[in-house]
């Protein structure tokens, strides 16, 4: 506790300013996270949907289904020259997986 008076008390105005505004920012992103972790925004999807719009929509997605496919298709068929090493080939995987 010594060290640390001292080291306040050796600190410039401005250094006091800067670990006043940084505490100040962490303790008020922990009251968000901490306030907004209660009350959730969430609602079913597709609610009160006519059949005719959930038709739409399941035509959307297989199309959408259908073009992951091919991308992951091309995506198999390329050679990245890799050193086989499991570092190299988890970046390359999430990387990948990122971008699906």
């Amino acid at each position: 506790m010594e060290r640390i008076k001292a080291l306040w008390s050796d600190a410039t105005p401005v250094l006091r300013a800067l670990f006043v505004t940084a505490l100040s920012v962490l303790t008020g992103g922990l009251v968000y996270m901490l306030v907004g972790a209660e009350s959730v925004d969430m609602a079913p999807l597709y609610t009160r949907l006519d059949p005719a719009d959930a038709q739409e929509l399941v035509e959307e997605l297989d199309a959408i289904w259908e073009e992951w496919k091919e991308v992951a298709g091309e995506i198999e068929e390329m050679e990245v020259p890799l050193e086989k090493n499991d570092i190299q080939v988890e970046s390359v995987r999430l990387f990948w997986a990122a971008r699906a």
